[in-house]
């Protein structure tokens, strides 16, 4: 009888040891160090997107070399309270009264619309604010898990969507069930075409964290690995909506972004290329466009869930979200005559 017990507990033993290698095996690596300046907002976020089944968000990093010059508040539109969130971080590195005033007061204003404002203070080289930015666009599941379909702008779109119902845009951005929408880049034709317009640019401003040599070696390689359609999918930014939830999300190729991006270029449209590639996306049929042949509907043969739209621009794009809220606002108008 003892015997038996001694061989049960060996078993027993045995299976716990297995199952903790099992489980280890699976762990996911650690966040990145500077993703993790994000913990002590975490909390808030995830309490918002219980709240929020879609959920509209942008982000600002305030200090002496960032983009906030750019940002025009505005009232978000057709937004349910709380579901409009901005992420603003003020990197005091270089502490002046000037920045602290300049955050309050712009916190203070964004809430009077109806934003909801998440912030807290940093303390990091004002050269990476950009990059630090850049986790909250790419990785919206992470930040936002509990909603079904999130909405990313960046703060220079603000007067664009002045008088738009975010909703609709996003839903048009992911027309057809795809996991993730996006706008192809209106002046660059290709991955090479991108980065000379990138280098035009710095010209005029102070480059943030990247040399020139980096961005053409990452070229030279990309080049070497890369299909003529992969050396083409070029996207801009500054609008895009994702599937949080549903089989058909879009944390898979979402992740494969974000490592392309913190492995080499400090630009994200730059490492969209690569996660393209890796992620094997292939066109399943265009939508209609006059410039570049690229929009249209892309399905990975990497896991053959995830599936990308690339719209045409940004202006096409905004009118067809147009016509499709005027379009629900005259169906409901219909049912409610006939009842």
């Amino acid at each position: 009888m003892w015997k038996r017990c001694v061989v049960k507990a060996k078993v027993s033993l045995l299976l716990l040891i297995f199952a903790s290698v099992l489980k280890s095996s699976h762990l996911r690596p650690p966040e990145p160090l500077l993703m993790r300046l994000f913990d002590p907002l975490l909390k808030q976020l995830h309490s918002k997107s219980k709240s929020c089944k879609f959920l509209l968000y942008t982000v600002s990093v305030i200090g002496p070399v960032s983009e906030s010059h750019h940002f025009n508040v505005y009232r978000p539109a057709h937004v349910p309270p709380g579901c409009a969130v901005f992420i603003l971080l003020e990197n005091n590195s270089e502490k002046s009264i000037f920045t602290t005033s300049k955050v309050d007061s712009l916190a203070t204003e964004l809430q009077s619309v109806g934003w909801s404002v998440v912030s807290r203070s940093i303390n990091i080289p004002q050269a990476m604010n950009r990059r630090l930015s850049r986790f909250p666009k790419i990785l919206p599941g992470y930040f936002f898990p509990h909603s079904t379909i999130v909405l990313y702008h960046d703060v220079k779109l603000s007067p664009m969507l002045l008088d738009k119902d975010a909703y609709t845009v996003a839903n048009t951005l992911l027309r057809d069930g795809a996991s993730f929408g996006i706008v192809q880049h209106e002046r660059s034709d290709s991955l090479a075409h991108e980065i000379e317009n990138i280098e035009l640019a710095a010209t005029k401003r102070r480059l943030v964290d990247s040399l020139r040599s980096l961005q053409l070696q990452w070229l030279q390689l990309f080049s070497l690995l890369s299909s003529s359609e992969q050396m083409h999918a070029g996207v801009e930014g500054r609008l895009k909506a994702s599937r949080i939830k549903g089989r058909k999300n879009s944390a898979l190729f979402e992740r494969v972004w974000l490592e392309e991006y913190l492995s080499g270029s400090d630009r994200d449209q730059i490492a969209f290329y690569s996660a393209f590639a890796r992620m094997q996306l292939e066109i399943e049929y265009l939508f209609p466009c006059n410039k570049y042949h690229r929009s249209g509907q892309y399905r990975s043969k990497y896991d053959k869930k995830t599936t990308l739209n690339i719209h045409c621009s940004l202006s096409s794009l905004l009118q067809t979200a147009r016509v499709e809220l005027a379009k629900l606002d005259s169906s409901q108008s219909t049912q409610r005559h006939t009842r």
